[in-house]
């Protein structure tokens, strides 16, 4: 997250994944045009801005940088001795 809000229909994956705080739930029928826009507009918002970081904070947190490198160079070693 690069502190770009995410605006997404209220689910529990959602809530698990950015937080319940940390994303601009759409608000009423999400098959109605106006609902994504006053979502949008929220999103491009203080309160968008304020749920990126709230975002972003949860996902550092849950997710260091040094288990995503763990995890990651495996993958690339196995990848680079498949190109040799």
């Amino acid at each position: 997250m690069l502190a770009i809000p995410v605006v997404a229909p209220s689910t529990p994956l959602a809530d698990d994944f950015f937080g319940s705080q940390g994303y601009i739930p759409v608000q009423g029928s999400l098959s109605s045009r106006e609902s994504w826009l006053r979502a949008l507009d929220r999103g491009t918002s203080k309160e968008g801005r304020n749920a990126a970081a709230r975002c972003r904070a949860r996902l550092e947190r849950l997710y260091p940088v040094e288990d995503a490198l763990e995890s990651l160079l495996p993958i690339y070693k196995q990848h680079m001795e498949n190109l040799l």
